[in-house]
């Protein structure tokens, strides 16, 4: 049987998705779409910060729900390990958002997704990319991902990360 999988990599800046068709008799997997969802501060002093930070978790509660469609399991990272006080309160917004979602996920931790695909739990984001763009990924991709490291391309970056997450869990590409 043929299933719609989802993959996540949440934040309120870069939101990165992945849609996949999952084959349950071989576990191997065929990537359908990569999206990333930005969201930009509002620079303008006319809106209070919190104002701002709803109408941004708002956009980022739609496009999600919307991605979710027909897809039967999703797979996440949960935001950890804030540094300073905003970085939390952005954390717990998308913590809040991967609750309310319309289907069940399953949270993996990046130190998982770093020992299952490249064998330590240290690896570097340019390794993660690196290997997602050696599995196979079509060339364009492949090029797109390169680029991302040699640029230092944060979002395309995490749209290439979800590649190694589902091959994380043992799934593999037909």
């Amino acid at each position: 049987m043929i299933i719609k999988v989802v993959s996540f990599d949440p934040s309120m800046r870069a939101f990165g998705m992945a849609s996949l068709l999952l084959d349950t008799a071989t576990m191997k997997f065929e990537v359908c779409d990569l999206k990333l969802i930005e969201t930009e501060r509002m620079v303008t002093k006319q809106v209070r910060q919190n104002s701002d930070d709803l109408r941004r978790a708002q956009e980022l509660a739609v496009e999600f729900k919307a991605f979710c469609k027909g897809a039967q399991i999703g797979f996440t990272e949960v935001p950890s390990g804030a540094q300073n006080a905003r970085a939390a309160y952005s954390f717990g917004m998308m913590i809040g958002l991967l609750a309310n979602a319309p289907i069940s996920l399953i949270q993996v931790m990046p130190s998982e997704t770093k020992l299952a695909t490249v064998g330590t739990k240290t690896a570097s984001k340019d390794e993660m990319i690196e290997h997602g763009a050696d599995q196979g990924e079509r060339a364009s991709r492949r090029r797109r991902c390169r680029r991302a490291r040699r640029r230092q391309d944060r979002p395309v970056q995490a749209a290439c990360d979800h590649v190694a997450r589902l091959e994380r869990r043992g799934v593999q590409r037909r």
